[in-house]
């Protein structure tokens, strides 16, 4: 049941992408295994446990639930379409609505991970110790707020999401779909952050990852 104040445990990778890594006969339902990079450790728990923090889609002053209950409503939608490729092997079974819904996961699923609001952090820290660096105040700098807390860089990733959102799933959209497939002895891996992209091509200082780039 949720909270009213909306700090339950929320993912950041929903259970939709987890359950098709569900350990098979197990006594508890719905357990994965999970590796630790920064421990060095491998553990079994429920998804209900994994890729989730308490109040994470939750904004202090917002209608409690309200960003948690939109990923929700994504997901239930995306839901089916990913069921017909697994069953079908095939992405031409997809409708044109399918193939939206499908991108629009994957734009939200980008922008929704704590790996991105770590980033975020990190730049505006790197910001504002070039500022100081130069001899100016942060907090003087027209146009630029530094983060002063976890429930701003929280603010901003949400508001981001919200605003980036259409456009990274066009961006998906406008892509050459294809589908791989691997067997049981060299599984796919799920992380906590699902979404990767790769480049071959080097543009030097110019950026060589992200949805619009060429070549990604």
């Amino acid at each position: 049941m949720a909270r009213p104040d909306g700090t339950e445990n929320m993912h950041y990778v929903p259970r939709l992408s987890m359950r098709p890594f569900v350990i098979p006969g197990r006594e508890k339902q719905e357990q994965v295994s999970v590796f630790d990079k920064r421990d060095d450790r491998t553990f079994i728990t429920n998804i209900a446990n994994i890729a989730a923090e308490r109040g994470f889609n939750t904004v202090l002053g917002d209608q409690p639930g309200a960003m948690e209950a939109s990923l929700s409503d994504l997901e239930s939608n995306a839901a089916p379409a990913f069921q017909k490729v697994r069953d079908s092997r095939w992405l031409g079974v997809l409708s044109g609505e399918e193939r939206v819904w499908i991108a629009v996961f994957a734009a939200a699923q980008r922008l929704r991970v704590r790996n991105l609001r770590e980033a975020m952090k990190h730049f505006d820290a790197g910001v504002v110790e070039r500022i100081r660096q130069l001899g100016g105040d942060p907090n003087a700098v027209k146009g630029f707020q530094p983060f002063r807390n976890e429930e701003e860089v929280r603010h901003f990733s949400l508001g981001f999401l919200e605003k980036a959102m259409p456009a990274f799933a066009t961006l998906i959209l406008s892509k050459r779909w294809l589908l791989f497939e691997t067997s049981r002895t060299c599984p796919f891996w799920l992380s906590d952050t699902p979404i990767s992209m790769h480049n071959y091509d080097d543009f030097g200082p110019s950026a060589t990852i992200g949805f619009s780039v060429r070549c990604i």
